[in-house]
This record gives C-alpha cells, sequence and structure tokens, in this order.
C-alpha cells in the first residue's frame, strides 16, 4: 500500500470516528409536541363518548323493544275472551247446567225483562221472561222447557203443547267464565215475544248454581 492510500485511509477512519461520537444536534420542541398531541387525545374522548352513548342506546332500543313486545303478548293474551269456568258442566246442547239470569236492555219503552233461565243436567229446564210493562203482554210465569243443540254455540227451546210450534227460542250464544252471552234470538211468538227475543241479543246472563232440592 503506497504512503497516500494510507493518509486516505486514516482520514476516513477519523471521519468515522468523529460521526459515532457526535451529538445529535436536533432540539426537541415540547411546546410544539404538545400542542399536536392534545387535539388527538380529545378527539379519542369524543370517539370513546360516541362509543358509549351509542351503545346505551342500543341497549335501551332493545330493552324497550321487548317491553312492547312483551306488552303486546300481554294486551294480546288479555284481549281474548276467557273460556267457560272449569267449575261448569254442560248439557249435550252446550248450555251451562244452573240458573241463568240476564237483564235485558228494552227498545220499548216501559218494558222491563229480567229473564230466568234454569237448564238441569238432563237437558230439561224452566223459562221465565220476567218481562213487565211489554205492550205485548206482561210474561212472568214459569214454563217447561226441553234444550237442544242446534249446532255448535246454538240451541232451539222447546215448549209445551200449547204452542203450535214446539220450538220456540232459537239462542246463538258463547260461554265466557261464569256468564253466558247471547249474540243473537228469534222466536215463533210462543211463550218468548217478537220484541222480547229482538232486544236479547248482546245480553250478559250471570250462570248460578241450580237451587239445591
Amino acid at each position: 500500500m503506497s504512503a497516500g492510500e494510507l493518509q486516505r485511509l486514516e482520514r476516513v477512519e477519523r471521519l468515522l470516528e468523529s460521526a459515532l461520537h457526535e451529538a445529535d444536534p436536533i432540539p426537541v420542541d415540547l411546546q410544539r409536541g404538545r400542542a399536536r398531541l392534545a387535539p388527538r387525545l380529545v378527539e379519542q374522548q369524543r370517539a370513546v363518548r360516541r362509543r358509549w352513548v351509542i351503545s346505551l342506546a342500543s341497549v335501551l332500543a332493545l330493552v324497550v323493544t321487548a317491553a312492547i313486545v312483551l306488552s303486546g303478548l300481554g294486551g294480546d293474551k288479555n284481549s281474548l275472551p276467557a273460556g267457560p269456568a272449569p267449575e261448569l258442566s254442560f248439557t249435550s246442547s252446550g248450555l251451562p247446567v244452573g240458573v241463568l239470569v240476564g237483564k235485558v236492555d228494552r227498545t220499548e219503552p216501559q218494558a222491563t225483562s229480567t229473564v230466568r233461565i234454569t237448564v238441569r243436567p238432563d237437558g230439561t229446564g224452566i223459562w221465565n221472561a220476567g218481562t213487565v210493562g211489554d205492550s205485548e203482554g206482561d210474561s212472568v210465569h214459569d214454563y217447561v222447557v226441553e234444550f237442544f243443540g242446534d249446532g255448535a254455540g246454538q240451541i232451539v227451546m222447546r215448549g209445551g203443547g200449547m204452542c203450535v210450534s214446539r220450538d220456540t227460542l232459537t239462542l246463538e250464544f258463547s260461554v265466557r267464565g261464569r256468564s253466558l252471552v247471547i249474540k243473537d234470538a228469534s222466536t215463533n211468538d210462543c211463550l218468548v215475544s217478537r220484541g222480547l227475543a229482538s232486544d236479547l241479543a248482546g245480553t250478559t246472563m250471570r250462570i248460578l248454581p241450580l237451587p239445591r232440592t
């Protein structure tokens, strides 16, 4: 190696050593760093709050939805008509056994009717219109009758030989709890007046136990 090459190699080594031991001359600007960091922290806090609010809103929405569904189910359940009371027994006609009593809302002025129908287990019974003030005449007598099924929720009441046709009254009804609701009625105008029959629709009758004999 020549003398010139040795000199160049020494200069390179000195420059390298100087570079390795030289301190970093770039100063640290703390104030500028804090200024840049603060907005980032604020944005992170806002993002955390937004996520928390969204999560809370989602939970509340689920709770409200569940409450509405349960309330709807409960409302639907409560809106369903109650079935017959379990302790009731029924005749082959579909009428409940007992004494059916109901006050009829009469359309004729001055007329009042508190109907009483006795239904025995064998399908026989008593009809009493309990009518006073009707232009067709008062009817407060007990009449021996029989009840026969005429389809689901329908019966025919038959009277004695005093009527030309024994089928004196046809009723369409439903039983709810310990009540019988008359939906429709028709008559041949024997034992039951036409005015009373037309007013029977919508009448609710209580189902009372048969009297002890």
